[in-house]
């Protein structure tokens, strides 16, 4: 193999690691299936919170409404004539 032109001999290694240590030129083993789903929990989180935003309200909420609709109800009801 001939030597590169700044006097170094390149044996298919990346130039820019040839002076630091072997194990610190490799990249970190990643396990592609844990990425996947943590990726996957992250956009079902984020489309949860968006849609409680849009759509959600407390049980407390709930129930104030409920409870004034029946009152509506009621007091209609109380002046509803007889025919």
């Amino acid at each position: 193999m001939a030597p590169a032109l700044d006097g170094t001999a390149r044996h298919g290694h990346i130039e820019l690691f040839r002076n630091q240590p072997r194990w610190s030129a490799m990249s970190k083993v990643i396990n592609l299936n844990k990425m996947r789903k943590s990726r996957d929990r992250t956009a079902r989180k984020q489309q949860a919170d968006e849609n409680a935003v849009l759509h959600g309200r407390t049980k407390a909420e709930k129930a104030r409404d409920q409870a004034q609709a029946e009152k509506e109800l009621r007091h209609l009801d109380g002046h509803k004539t007889e025919e």
